[in-house]
């Protein structure tokens, strides 16, 4: 007589709860992973967002330092800056800033214009305070030297 022996193997049973308990981790690693991804995502916008205020920042800080003359007009919405050799145009639209013909920066801003001190709306400018976010708080202020001529212009 023949002895009949057993395969060493895993039964139906055991084979479907390892099933289940695999699509569980699977499940879970993957919600995970888009959880970690979509915090990736934020960190590249504000990353992005924030470097597009220091680069706009730095190049107006620039351009305040380059050129003697400021002027701002309210009905027109642009900054001129001047000097003896070049101008350069700001135009403050509502969606966007044109530098000349670069599109500088996706603004939904505010903008506080100075000359001598004194808030002024437009005309002569020597300083800026740019709301890069109202509602936040969050500004910059840029401002220039003058010098004698524009002092003794202002005087007169």
């Amino acid at each position: 007589m023949k002895r009949i022996t057993k395969i060493p193997a895993f039964t139906l049973t055991e084979l479907l709860v390892v099933l289940t308990i695999s699509s569980l981790v699977i499940g879970l690693a993957y919600a995970l992973l888009a959880i970690f991804n979509k915090n990736l995502l934020n960190i590249e916008n504000n990353y992005a967002r924030t470097t597009n205020h220091r680069l706009f920042e730095e190049q107006i800080n620039i351009d305040f330092n380059s050129y003697g003359e400021l002027w701002y007009s309210q009905k027109e919405k642009r900054m001129i800056f001047r000097s003896p050799i070049d101008s350069i145009t700001y135009r403050f639209e509502d969606e966007v800033i044109f530098r000349s013909t670069d599109t500088i920066y996706p603004s939904n801003s505010k903008l506080n214009l100075y000359y001598l001190g004194t808030e002024v709306s437009s005309g002569r400018v020597d300083a800026i305070k740019f709301w890069t976010d109202p509602e936040k708080d969050q500004y910059f202020f840029v401002s220039k030297r003058n010098d004698v001529s524009e002092l003794l212009d202002y005087g007169n």
